[in-house]
């Protein structure tokens, strides 16, 4: 998560980012524009002038806000936000750093909020990059002229029948309306009614100075007066948003609008609807395009390839009772379909066991990607889906759109290789260039789509092994697909896959980069010195897909870069670019550097440097290896030469390192058997593919399974010339023996053979029970330094503050705050008593607090103080008091508190020491969580003799407790002249050892 005063070039997960120039952000007073390719979206806006003369304001709904700036030491010290009446500061003045995170506000009520921004004090004025709100949330964006409506939205003409206007209302064909048409009245009490389904309007009109000031105009819905609006401006404007509600309740409404005066009306916008085309996912959404490699089929299912489908590929059944069946993790569902007059009105939706209806019919004609099923508010859990048509009527199911973190799976997929059996599949990721085997890595994650049921002659995608046969102690899986086309029999031949006993797998050059669904999504960050457009951000060069491009503004490309930030720093050892569908020759890159970071940009050292390349194919993979032993967090591709263009594009980047030993499958890669003749059936094409139905978990030789008409590939399998191989494919039965001289353009399916390794699990009996040892655990106190970096006195949450007279650059309170060891917060000379303040903005509990010193001069540390806590700021309750001789430099010292009670305000009040009493860092904490010890114990699995399933799953594979182990016990002896028995002069002692135990004696001393 990012702290205030830091870096963040994209939002965030559940984040939503407005840039400076977004619809709705009004600036008052004088503004000026700087464009830097540093800045969010190329360009930040900015005033010269302090004070409430130049401001921003605007308003939004949702629950949260980010204020995006950059940060400089000219820039002001005090900039006050207010949200909804309410004040908050912050600062924007300290070293250099672009698109700044300035401010956070969450836990706001879901609803529509007013927000200002001015700064008073310091710099040369106020600057603005971008607001981030929630994903779900809408700036909103009265006074604005709109031309069409916002992602999201839709439009509703006042031609659409559905208006009712009473007597009156004329006209206008001024072209210059949305539409080419509005309609208005020249005098006061006319109404318009309509009614929509949604949770938001807004109201499309034109403005002028012949309409009447000040709310005139009223708006009810649903019986309640929901406020009013006026039309006048000193300008005439056409399309503009008059009047908005964000905050709706899900449902029908009905509108009504009371006018006053002179009056125009041009259109409404509401919500996307069911029945609605939905082209692209909305914010908070992602795209699934529906194919069958995650969809179970029951009845006759085809595929059928329309251009305005979405990724012009849809799958339709006729079927009555034609049903798909898969599984969803995601807390909503949308089903896109294609809708037509004759298509099915009859289809049932179930999740987990509870049925819906939905319709795909549209009485206007043909229309692809429609909405046709919405589901929101699911557990975050997997759902079981099917779709079952009703009628003998086709079906065109196009696409679903769910969360941006959600996955969907196959009935029969499974995550872990043990969990496979018999019909049961499992994913994995190939990425391949031209000719050359490609790396197998990501089994059981979700990667990237699916390469293609056609193959690729350079796959970059995902596809499914099924697991056909456990024989042996080894596990058969054979893919779904051919994973790579146009690769030579020699080139597999040579890697050692075209043999009997196949190649065994070593470690794969595995991706750090998942597939992206946004800057933010599912995790990391993708960013660019700049973008050309919203349709090429920087996310698009890492979604494993050559479909879409990032591309830079024009005259941008000299020294503009491409980055990912990793949430785990990796060790990169190669990295690919992947060029562009387009302008190849001039757009490029030539040369570049590679780049890596490990303080979030602020530094960076160069791992590869290119010139000189040259000769670029439209979507050409290049991928190139480095010599690098050390893992960053950050990695870039900073553009040094393109081919002469303005602009500088790539379809995908790729930074890629190697399996660790963890991921590391232990199995071997090689081609399915394929017969010796075509009448030849004991192969394993035959046996897998053309006749088994896996347990009877798949229909036998079904082609939405196996994929099989997609083309020719190559087999184990050679004729009675020795020059000739066999090929399998196209068709179910084909069988073609193809000579030495066209062993070069056919297919790759490679089958999986993972040695299942020997298990040896035991359990002890004894005091009547079969027993495993289990070692304990340490208690586990999880806690949390409830102040966050701070680079100003307040964050717009927290507050500091002190009563230091410190003049040396020490008087800051919130150097003890900062995060950095070298920089400090002391007392005036020989000032005491001293406060160090922290206003926390709400009640917390501290149940420890640390203090590190780092001063270079020896005893400058604090030697006397108390630890206080306040409810109003202004009555103290002591929690702690120390007295401290001796603090080693760079030593952190935590102390222990018993406070019962939460505070808002805690501060440090020192009493007595040197002339200066100095803190590095000051941390506040809380214990979050405790959990408690566990000690180790023999506990009991079974009373009576086990099963292999309960060996397997709880025997211990680890015998190392009944080590014998060195030890050394001390044991009292008695005096043996107490018994009347004397041995001798002196004393002596006599002990009896029980030699019956698990131990020897080795050695005894007296």
């Amino acid at each position: 998560m990012t702290n205030i005063g830091e870096s963040l070039m994209a939002p965030e997960a559940s984040w939503r980012r407005y840039d400076e120039t977004a619809l709705g952000i009004v600036y008052t007073g004088t503004w000026s524009t700087e464009t830097n390719a540093s800045h969010y979206g190329g360009s930040m806006k900015f005033t010269a002038t302090i004070g409430s003369s130049a401001a921003i304001s605007f308003s939004f709904y949702g629950t949260k806000l980010r204020f995006i700036a950059p940060r400089y030491t000219n820039h002001p010290t005090n900039t006050i936000i207010t949200i909804d009446g309410s004040d908050y500061t912050f600062s924007q003045n300290g070293s250099l750093v672009y698109q700044a995170l300035q401010f956070e506000k969450t836990g706001l009520s879901l609803g529509l909020h007013t927000v200002s921004i001015v700064s008073t004090v310091g710099g040369t004025g106020t600057r603005i990059d971008a607001i981030d709100i929630d994903d779900t949330g809408y700036i909103g964006a009265v006074g604005q002229e709109l031309t069409a409506p916002e992602f999201g939205w839709k439009r509703v003409q006042e031609t659409d029948s559905r208006f009712v206007f009473d007597s009156s209302w004329i006209v206008d064909t001024t072209s210059s309306n949305s539409g080419g048409s509005s309609k208005y009245v020249t005098s006061g009490n006319h109404w318009i009614i309509f009614s929509f389904y949604g949770t938001k309007l807004r109201y499309i009109g034109n403005v002028n100075l012949d309409r009447l000031t000040g709310n005139v105009n009223n708006v009810i819905i649903d019986g309640v007066n929901r406020g009013g609006f006026s039309q006048y401006s000193t300008s005439a404007k056409y399309s503009v948003v008059n009047y908005e509600i964000l905050d709706l309740a899900l449902g029908t409404h009905e509108v009504i609008i009371n006018t006053s005066g002179v009056i125009a009306f041009d259109a409404i916008d509401i919500d996307l609807t069911i029945g609605d085309q939905l082209t692209t996912p909305e914010s908070g959404w992602k795209r699934y395009d529906a194919q069958f490699a995650f969809l179970k089929t029951s009845g006759l299912w085809s595929s059928n390839s329309p251009a305005n489908a979405y990724n012009a590929s849809l799958i339709l059944s006729n079927v009555q009772n034609g049903s798909l069946k898969f599984l969803l993790q995601s807390t909503k569902l949308r089903i896109i379909c294609a809708t037509g007059s004759a298509y099915t009105d009859q289809v049932t939706i179930k999740i987990d066991g509870v049925a819906e209806t939905f319709s795909t019919v549209s009485a206007s004609g043909t229309a692809y990607q429609t909405l046709v099923y919405e589901k929101l508010a699911l557990s975050d859990s997997v759902h079981t889906i099917e779709i079952i048509n009703n009628k003998a009527l086709a079906i065109y199911l196009d696409a679903l759109d769910t969360d941006i973190n959600a996955r969907v799976y196959h009935p029969d997929e499974v995550t872990n290789i043990s969990d496979l059996v018999v019909g049961k599949r499992i994913r994995c990721h190939y990425q391949a260039t031209s000719g050359v085997v490609g790396s197998f890595s990501g089994l059981g994650i979700e990667t990237s789509d699916f390469i293609p049921a056609a193959s690729s002659a350079t796959p970059n995608g995902d596809f499914y092994w099924l697991m056909v046969e456990d024989v042996n102690k080894k596990k058969v899986l054979v893919a779904d697909r051919n994973v790579q086309s146009a690769i030579a029999w020699d080139t597999l031949n040579t890697a050692g896959i075209a043999s009997g006993s196949g190649v065994p797998l070593t470690k794969q050059l595995v991706s750090i980069v998942p597939k992206m669904t946004s800057n933010s999504t599912p995790y990391g960050v993708a960013s660019a010195s700049s973008v050309y457009s919203t349709d090429a951000p920087a996310w698009k060069a890492f979604d494993k897909t050559t479909a879409n491009v990032w591309l830079t503004t024009s005259q941008s490309w000299n020294g503009s870069w491409i980055r990912y930030d990793s949430p785990t720093p990796y060790i990169v050892e190669s990295y690919v670019i992947t060029g562009g569908a387009s302008s190849m020759s001039t757009d490029a890159p030539q040369g570049w550097r590679l780049e890596g970071s490990n303080n979030n940009g602020s530094t960076w050292k160069t791992l590869d440097t290119k010139t000189g390349v040259t000769g670029w194919s439209n979507n050409q993979v290049r991928s190139y290896t480095i010599s690098n032993t050390e893992a960053y967090s950050s990695y870039r591709i900073v553009i040094t030469a393109n081919g002469g263009g303005a602009y500088a594009r790539t379809s995908e980047i790729d930074f890629l390192r190697y399996q660790t030993d963890e991921e590391l499958v232990s199995g071997s890669i090689r081609l399915l058997t394929g017969g010796v003749s075509s009448a030849d059936s004991d192969n394993e094409w035959d046996k897998y593919i053309v006749n088994s139905t896996l347990n009877g978990m798949i229909t036998a030789g079904d082609n939405g399974v196996w994929n099989w008409n997609s083309g020719d590939f190559y087999t184990l399998t050679s004729t009675a010339s020795s020059s000739s191989r066999v090929v399998r494919g196209k068709t179910l039965a084909g069988w073609t023996s193809v000579g030495s001289s066209n062993l070069s353009n056919s297919a790759f399916r490679p089958v999986l053979i993972i040695e299942t390794p020997t298990s040896v699990r035991s359990l002890f009996k004894f005091d009547g029970g079969y027993k495993k040892w289990v070692e304990g655990t340490p208690e586990i106190v999880n806690t949390q330094n409830i102040i966050p970096k701070m680079a100003s006195d307040a964050n717009g949450i927290i507050a500091l503050s002190t009563n230091s007279n410190n003049v040396n650059g020490f008087q800051s309170a919130y150097y003890a705050f900062d995060g950095v060891s070298t920089t400090a917060f002391a007392n005036g000379v020989s000032q005491y008593p001293c406060w160090l303040q922290v206003d926390m903005g709400e009640m917390k509990k501290v149940d420890k607090y640390s203090v590190l010193y780092n001063f270079a001069t020896v005893g400058s540390h604090m030697s006397n103080w108390d630890f206080q806590g306040s409810i109003n700021g202004s009555e103290w309750s002591m929690i702690d008091s120390q007295t401290i001789s001796a603090w080693n430099i760079g030593e952190t010292k935590v102390f222990t508190v018993n406070n019962p009670l939460n505070y808002r305000y805690y501060r440090i009040l020192m009493k007595s020491g040197t002339q200066y009493s100095v803190i590095s860092e000051l941390q506040l904490i809380t214990v979050e969580s405790t959990t408690p010890e566990t000690p180790a114990h023999w506990q009991t699995i079974s009373t009576t003799f086990p099963s292999a399933d309960t060996f397997k799953s709880n025997g211990m594979s680890d015998l190392s407790i009944m080590d014998r182990k060195s030890t050394t016990f001390v044991s009292a002896m008695s005096d043996n002249g107490a018994t009347g028995s004397v041995l001798g002069s002196g004393k002596v002692f006599k002990k009896s050892v029980d030699l019956k135990k698990l131990f020897e004696i080795t050695n005894i001393k007296i």
